[in-house]
């Protein structure tokens, strides 16, 4: 079971507080739409206290203040994300430069990966990796730079995924860009074959 859903990575997941105001809201749709009329005086006696749902409800049906309610709080969701230091440049950038249809494609692939493939992934797209850097930012360690190479470098998510000199990260990013590229041969072997060419 995946932690988040593909959709709008995770972002329209409602917290407690969004269930919160949504459940709020219906309750006082209820109290409007009541068939007894003293219910109703409640609502109407009470909406006057600047209650924020009561302003979704009175020019427009439930169905129609839960939709914009639910937009509101995916937009503060968003914008939220985006203001973050890190993962929300690296957001922003993807959503200004990357076609829609390449990030669908992705996320589609992604959501096929293994439980603890997918999230690894998903910690290092967003940069949530608990490299020592984060775990600096986070307060959970002092020193920020890279144990594995001791140069006194920040140990990043770039750091640890590419750039690392030490010698057991140079192997192990070695094996795995070689698993790549023969995945990548094998595929163009195969295409080859099934079309009937030789390379």
């Amino acid at each position: 079971m995946r932690t988040f859903p593909g959709y709008k990575g995770g972002l329209a997941v409602p917290s407690l507080s969004n269930i919160y105001e949504q459940l709020w809201l219906k309750k006082r749709n209820t109290l409007k739409t009541s068939p007894h009329s003293d219910i109703n005086h409640i609502w109407s006696d009470s909406s006057h206290k600047h209650i924020p749902s009561d302003s979704l409800l009175i020019n427009g049906s439930y169905l129609t203040a839960s939709a914009s309610l639910k937009k509101s709080q995916l937009d503060a969701a968003t914008s939220h994300f985006h203001s973050l230091e890190c993962q929300g440049i690296a957001a922003k950038t993807i959503e200004e430069n990357v076609p829609k249809r390449n990030i669908s494609l992705w996320s589609s692939n992604l959501n096929q990966l293994s439980n603890a493939l997918h999230n690894f992934a998903k910690k290092a797209l967003q940069g949530q990796l608990s490299t020592s850097g984060n775990l600096d930012k986070w307060k959970r360690v002092s020193d920020p730079s890279c144990p594995l190479c001791a140069k006194g470098v920040v140990q990043t998510n770039n750091h640890i995924l590419s750039n690392c000199g030490s010698p057991s990260a140079l192997n192990r990013y070695t094996k795995h860009h070689d698993a790549v590229l023969l995945e990548l041969a094998n595929w163009i072997l195969q295409t080859n074959y099934q079309a009937g060419t030789c390379l």
